[in-house]
């Protein structure tokens, strides 16, 4: 044991390895440093949207939410709120909420009951009408009551590569007509356009996850 000890050891501290694995460690923070660098630049692209375009402000979300086999990966979002920036959960599975209604049927919207004054009604809607169950529900760092989705297509309109989400927490704040019109022509490129420039940076999974995204 001793011997085996020592080996490993002096292979630790063979210098050619030294070397790699120093290499590696740069390389693995280049590689984090430009995964954060696009959740910044698309979050960019997505406040003009949010804020210039739609005219939304603290009480709105945009997500973008990009399919991976049989779930999504969330792999952009912003907000003027800084509670309601924050990511949750990275992997989504593409039957459950309004994302999976979206990739299915192309769109999709929400109007749900209050959470905090019809807590029980809130919970039951989500459960019965959208797959989401409590356990998960309450987990949300942002219980919206209105919700637009969309899916994105590649340009021949033939595939469907991403969904685009915007929420609220106000009852009947979002305009249905002007988001959907704004994320199936202008806006809409805007973000596909953005995925396609920069689809050799988006994030791993696996790096989404353990960065809270």
């Amino acid at each position: 044991m001793l011997t085996l000890a020592g080996s490993i050891v002096a292979w630790k501290r063979t210098p050619g390895l030294l070397s790699l694995r120093k290499r590696v460690a740069e390389l693995e923070a280049i590689l984090e440093r430009a995964e954060r660098d696009y959740y910044d630049q698309l979050a960019v692209e997505l406040a003009v949207i949010l804020k210039d375009v739609l005219g939304y402000g603290d009480t709105e979300r945009i997500s973008v939410y990009r399919h991976r086999g049989g779930a999504f990966q969330m792999i952009g979002r912003y907000s003027d709120n800084p509670v309601y920036r924050n990511c949750g959960r990275s992997i989504y599975p593409d039957d459950e909420g309004i994302i999976g209604r979206a990739w299915r049927e192309e769109s999709a919207t929400a109007n749900l009951p209050d959470p905090d004054a019809e807590s029980n009604l809130y919970h039951e809607v989500l459960e019965n009408e959208w797959n989401i169950d409590r356990a998960t529900a309450e987990k949300f760092t942002m219980k919206s009551r209105s919700y637009v989705a969309r899916a994105l297509y590649e340009p021949k309109g033939v595939d469907r590569v991403a969904i685009v989400v915007v929420e609220s927490t106000e009852a009947g704040i979002l305009d249905r007509d002007e988001v959907l019109r704004a994320l199936e022509t202008t806006e809409g490129k805007r973000i596909y356009q953005f995925l396609e420039r920069k689809q050799s940076l988006e994030p791993d999974p696996r790096y989404a996850r353990e960065e809270g995204f």
